[in-house]
């Protein structure tokens, strides 16, 4: 098996940022989302063709309020984000996004868990399970929801013999069940960006990452 003994350069794409998500769908990647630590908080993204090795930008029109710390899952035709926070904000809100329409549609809010970031979300086939995550930084949570995109809709998930409190668990779905492990529980403050006024812009050529 050969093994890789070089990380070629990609192409300039979107702005540099952290507190994004990044999946592949199937034959690219979506980037979305995050803040540059300083003063910008995004509500764009990217999408990278490995094949064309090229990007081409998410559609800002629609899309969910800037944010970062979110989750994202691929459904096999959407990618759902959902969650995050800005600078005031811990967000219950989310969308789904058609790479190939380039649209966005939103989730509903009915039945939704609590606005929080630093959650879990894996894809079962039919559904995002949501779980964990904090809702001010210091209230780390338990529980979460099942969301349905194909209905648009919210399901409770059971609390009996659920996990701790906690923020970035790691999480995993195995055909049938969900498997939670680890992450944070102890109080810590997140960082957030430093200017009290987020605003959400498109994407802008930087170097590519190297």
């Amino acid at each position: 098996m050969a093994l890789c003994s070089s990380y070629p350069p990609l192409p300039a794409g979107p702005a540099k940022r952290w507190h994004h998500t990044a999946l592949f769908a199937d034959s690219q990647m979506i980037v979305w989302g995050g803040d540059d630590n300083v003063a910008t908080i995004y509500n764009s993204g990217s999408r990278y063709n490995p094949s064309t090795d090229t990007w081409a930008a998410t559609a800002t029109t629609g899309a969910p309020t800037a944010r970062g710390g979110h989750v994202a899952v691929w459904t096999g035709s959407r990618m759902v984000i959902w969650g995050g926070r800005d600078v005031t904000t811990f967000f219950n809100t989310g969308s789904r996004y058609d790479p190939v329409a380039n649209t966005w549609a939103a989730t509903t809010t009915t039945g939704a868990p609590a606005g929080r970031w630093q959650a879990t979300a894996v894809w079962t086939g039919t559904a995002m399970i949501v779980w964990g995550g904090t809702s001010d930084g210091s209230n780390y949570l338990t529980g979460g929801a099942r969301y349905n995109p194909s209905s648009n809709t919210w399901a409770p998930m059971s609390a009996m013999n659920q996990p701790s409190r906690r923020a970035f668990p790691s999480a995993y779905w195995d055909g049938f069940y969900l498997a939670v492990w680890a992450a944070r529980s102890a109080p810590t403050r997140p960082p957030t960006p430093r200017s009290p006024t987020a605003r959400a812009t498109a994407p802008t050529s930087t170097p590519g990452p190297r």
